[in-house]
């Protein structure tokens, strides 16, 4: 999925952003937290930590923020050209 900062802001409303992704869009994600590039192994942990507190893992669900100059392309390409 991608999406506008404040339309993605509305999905994770009350929860914090961590990670340089959220940075540039201060005013969507007010709650911007350390640290700036989270390791696969944190992140690992975090979700070990979750599952062990008998916490559910929700489906994954990519969301992307959208650049403000990127728009869908007007017709997929030939590639026989």
């Amino acid at each position: 999925m991608v999406n506008r900062p404040d339309d993605v802001a509305q999905r994770v409303l009350k929860r914090a952003v961590v990670g340089v992704g959220g940075t540039p869009f201060v005013e969507s994600f007010p709650r911007i937290r350390k640290p700036d590039l989270p390791s696969g192994a944190a992140l690992a942990r975090l979700v070990a930590l979750r599952v062990a507190e008998g916490g559910e893992l929700l489906p994954p669900l990519p969301i992307y923020l959208r650049q403000p100059d990127v728009g869908p392309s007007a017709r997929p390409k030939s590639v026989l050209t």
